[in-house]
């Protein structure tokens, strides 16, 4: 199973990576309400062997709703922001 954008994520017992590949990162400046945040999003390539998604158990503080997709699945349209989209792209791209 490959991940791209790691999130906070446990699986069950312990996770060896195969590859964890940095990809790149942006810095994001934004104003939402009258106020300002600072934010940096990070984004690596993740694949580990034998993984299944299944297995995988977000945070709850962190992660609202998991939701996996083949590649040719995704619409990039549904993205909130041009980072993510030129992340998730790149690392498509690179496979």
């Amino acid at each position: 199973m490959e991940a791209i954008g790691w999130i906070p994520i446990i699986p069950e017992g312990s996770l060896l990576f195969d590859v964890l590949k940095y990809l790149l990162h942006f810095l994001m400046f934004i104003i939402c309400k009258g106020i300002n945040y600072n934010t940096c999003d990070i984004f690596f390539h993740v694949s580990a062997s034998g993984l299944k998604p299944e297995a995988l158990h977000p945070e709850k503080s962190e992660v609202a709703d998991t939701i996996f997709f083949k590649p040719d699945e995704i619409d990039f349209s549904d993205f909130a922001f041009q980072s993510t989209v030129k992340a998730v792209k790149d690392s498509l791209d690179s496979h």
